[in-house]
């Protein structure tokens, strides 16, 4: 089982960011955890990054702080 971490505060331009997690998801596999971390102000983003989690065969849930926000998504199957 690994815990795979994307950084994404202060990380380039949203496409760079969807770009950057969907280069990783064909990699993570059924006992595979991925926690993504965006600045709070991103939050505007997602809606896309749940989408793409969705598309791609993951269940997720968002958890929201202050000054953070991030996703914990573990394959469905």
């Amino acid at each position: 089982m690994s815990d795979i971490r994307l950084d994404f505060r202060n990380v380039g331009s949203e496409w760079e960011r969807a770009h950057r997690l969907m280069e990783v998801l064909p990699q993570v596999g059924s006992v595979d955890t991925i926690n993504i971390t965006l600045n709070r102000l991103d939050r505007t983003e997602i809606g896309r990054w749940l989408e793409i989690l969705e598309e791609n065969g993951f269940d997720y849930y968002p958890r929201g702080g202050e000054e953070e926000y991030s996703i914990v998504a573990r394959r469905i199957h």
